[in-house]
């Protein structure tokens, strides 16, 4: 889906508390709550997954960032996997469950990450209790999380709003999910 209309993946979804727009440059997508979180999902759910979407950030890289956007993977009742970039070129990998929201599995500052307008490719493979976070066609991060079994899900988008939410602040293009399978 290419994210420049409202007829593909996440069209039919209500995005209530959270500024969408589609246009020529992809799908604005952010939270209006300061410093809330927001996942949007679509499609099938998958037990081995890929997902990618390339970000945009309208975000100043000179002011301290608590705003940042990525992707999910393996969504359902019992948790998920988030994998995010903020604009002063720090990535972080989350695995988000009801007994324990938000615990950070990977928190690094990347060179890989471009700043101000440029856009960002993000890939997060999702294979089993193996989570591989690309960032621009290069892995900066590879980890196993077998902890909570989370392996299975749908895939999506995940924002988080500064102090003061800009509705703009993050453009998502060009979004696809795909099944990884295993060699047999």
């Amino acid at each position: 889906d290419d994210l420049k209309s409202d007829k593909g993946l996440f069209s039919q979804t209500i995005l209530s508390g959270a500024f969408d727009l589609y246009s020529e440059e992809g799908f604005r997508f952010s939270p209006l709550i300061p410093y809330e979180f927001y996942t949007v999902r679509g499609g099938p759910a998958l037990e081995d997954s890929s997902v990618e979407v390339t970000v945009k950030m309208d975000v100043d890289p000179m002011r301290r960032a608590s705003q940042f956007a990525g992707v999910i993977c393996h969504s359902s009742v019992q948790g998920m996997y988030a994998a995010v970039i903020r604009s002063d070129r720090y990535y972080f990998i989350y695995r988000d469950t009801p007994s324990r929201p938000m615990a950070l599995l990977a928190r690094k500052s990347s060179d890989l990450i471009r700043t101000g307008l440029a856009e960002n490719r993000l890939r997060l493979d999702c294979a089993g209790s193996r989570l591989e976070f690309y960032i621009n066609g290069s892995l900066a991060e590879s980890l196993d999380d077998a902890r909570l079994g989370l392996g299975f899900g749908r895939a999506g988008l995940f924002t988080k709003a500064g102090g003061d939410p800009n509705p703009d602040a993050f453009v998502f293009s060009d979004f696809a999910v795909r099944e990884i399978r295993s060699a047999p």
